[in-house]
């Protein structure tokens, strides 16, 4: 798995008994083992709970989108082919219904759905990056 950004890799020395709880308690809660090892000493430092299990709820997060990408893809395309199918039944039957301004009614639908995407593809680019 790909290492996650703002890290730094780090060789660090524990007994055996440590690296067994350690691990034990990655493997209990799904997570890598750089999660749990950060999250625990963070517990045992005295940080909040809330911010110190970010890099178990960060971890937890990349397996699952991991583990279901292929899924999620197959979803967006479904997703993606439906809409066109749907957006061809309701041209015909526009043109079905008001033949006369047929041409005049998908021009501006198109029209319409350029501006709209031109509009959100602009407002996720302006938004800041998050820290």
């Amino acid at each position: 798995m790909k290492r996650r950004q703002n890290t730094i890799p780090k060789k660090i020395r524990l007994t055996e008994d440590a690296l067994e709880l350690i691990g034990q308690w990655a493997k209990e809660n799904e997570v890598s083992f750089s999660a749990a090892i950060e999250s625990l000493a963070r517990l045992g430092m005295g940080q909040d709970a809330s911010m110190a299990m970010i890099p178990v709820l960060v971890s937890t997060t990349r397996r699952e989108i991991a583990k279901n990408y292929t899924r999620l893809v197959r979803l967006m395309l479904f997703s993606i082919y439906e809409s066109g199918t749907a957006a061809r039944f309701a041209g015909a039957t526009a043109k079905a219904l008001k033949p006369t301004v047929y041409d005049q009614l998908r021009d501006a639908v198109q029209k319409d759905a350029r501006l709209s995407l031109k509009k959100r593809i602009r407002s996720v680019l302006d938004e800041p990056e998050e820290a």
